[in-house]
């Protein structure tokens, strides 16, 4: 639980979507509702181009160039601005709000229309809990609070330090192998990403990279080559996994802040927090410590 001078509020708890290691939940713009991915690798939040029409978004059609820095870190695609009446995630609303609109195409999950990426200019506000079980988010907000525990939460869990830095990109600490790595939370991110500076730290050269099988993936940013690389062990929080295939990039890539990206995939967990009031990633459900 919290400390005394701790106060956890819940805001609202809405209905989840799960699909490939990702997480969806239903926004509403003005009168029309479409599942946006959370995604915490995304600086801003992006309206899909064609829920921006159903929806009714006051479009400036002035596009400007904006070049993307996720997964693939080399796409430029044109933006629009999009005003927007009302924005509603469960009983939270916001009026009067500008959004970036891109043409990200394609649907979500199940066949919905996919509304776009609820990113970090919105969720930075927040703490944000994950609760793979329940199928749910829930999004609260905290006040007076230094440090915190996740109040309904009872058994062991893990609390990861994150760290907060500029243009909204979080990172926390993974040990693979023989080195310290930096990652990226980025929960629109594929389980883990490595960068191949990462890959050359945990002892893996360019000539063994040249050998492993390689692959392609994809993003916002782009479509981007990968090989596949064995590795004998992977450290997060709590979760300790041997014996682990991670994807490496296989083009030097323009992000230079971190070592890679990992997403909600990669921690094996039953219910995540993800506090940015204090800084820490809890997770549980993930693989306990050898010997606890």
């Amino acid at each position: 639980m919290a400390s005394a001078t701790c106060t956890v509020g819940k805001l609202t708890t809405v209905p989840a979507t799960f699909a490939g290691g990702k997480v969806y939940l239903p926004v509403q713009l003005n009168e029309s509702t479409a599942l946006f991915m959370l995604d915490t690798g995304s600086a801003d939040t992006i309206v899909n181009a064609p829920f921006a029409a159903q929806s009714g978004a006051g479009m400036d059609r002035r596009a400007q160039p904006r070049v993307f820095t996720g997964a693939g870190n080399k796409e430029t695609l044109p933006v629009f601005l999009g005003h927007v009446r009302i924005t509603r995630i469960g009983d939270i609303k916001y009026q009067d709000w500008e959004y970036s609109i891109v043409d990200l195409g394609g649907f979500g999950p199940k066949g919905q229309m996919f509304g776009g990426l609820l990113g970090m200019d919105f969720l930075h506000y927040f703490d944000i809990e994950i609760d793979f079980a329940a199928s749910t988010v829930s999004i609260y907000r905290l006040s007076g609070c230094s440090e915190m525990h996740p109040p309904s939460w009872t058994g062991d869990y893990a609390a990861i330090p994150l760290t907060h830095r500029a243009s909204n990109v979080i990172t926390l600490p993974v040990f693979l192998d023989n080195a310290d790595l930096d990652m990226q939370f980025d929960t629109g991110a594929q389980g883990v990403l490595l960068s191949r500076d990462a890959a050359a730290k945990a002892g893996v050269s360019a000539d063994t990279l040249a050998h492993d099988p390689a692959s392609n993936g994809g993003g916002v940013a782009g479509r981007f080559n990968v090989a596949s690389h064995h590795f004998k062990l992977l450290l997060i929080g709590k979760g300790i996994y041997p014996d682990v295939d991670l994807r490496v990039e296989n083009e030097y890539s323009r992000r230079g802040e971190t070592d890679g990206l990992l997403g909600l995939a990669a921690l094996k967990a039953q219910r995540v927090w993800i506090s940015f009031t204090t800084n820490t990633l809890f997770v549980q459900g993930a693989p306990a410590a050898k010997g606890k």
